[in-house]
């Protein structure tokens, strides 16, 4: 069995202490550029948490793409999603594959989806603009943030809030 050492958070927070990170960032997901493990990797042994952004990439590229992070050895990384587009076999992949961290922006995923990854041990994420609809989703790590992740929203009118784990 391994065990992971903890280490000395830059700032301590809820975040850093869960996902035991020396700083509190993690990467965006970027749907549609985001996929580069060496970036992914990059962000992870700097401290914070790396991600592949699966937009609307297929099976068998997503299962190669998490490969290559897990190959590199590094630590947690995310796994992000798109709920508007058919996602169902690369999030089954990332269950298969024993992906950390799972996310998904634009609206929930559904039931059966949560509960195949709950059950292959993977913590996921909602990233959201509105904290009442998460529903049952809120018994797990939720990252809220600003910017331009629903269409058609102001930055001005946008809010963020610390983790909640």
């Amino acid at each position: 069995m391994t065990t992971t050492a903890t280490v000395t958070a830059s700032i301590p927070t809820r975040f850093t202490q869960r996902y035991n990170l020396r700083h509190p960032f993690t990467q965006a997901g970027m749907a549609f550029s985001g996929w580069s493990p060496q970036l992914a990797c990059a962000v992870t042994r700097a401290g914070g948490i790396g991600a592949i952004g699966a937009g609307l990439l297929p099976e068998p590229v997503v299962r190669q793409l998490v490969g290559a992070i897990q190959e590199a050895n590094v630590g947690l990384f995310n796994v992000n999603f798109l709920t508007n587009f058919d996602h169902d076999a690369q999030a089954r992949t990332c269950a298969e594959m024993g992906v950390p961290i799972v996310s998904f922006h634009w609206g929930h995923p559904k039931p059966g989806l949560i509960k195949v990854l709950r059950d292959a041990g993977c913590s996921i994420v909602m990233c959201t603009h509105d904290l009442h609809s998460l529903g049952e989703f809120c018994d797990r790590t939720l990252w809220l943030r600003g910017g331009s992740s629903r269409p058609g929203t102001s930055v001005a009118r946008r809010w963020s809030a610390p983790a909640i784990g």
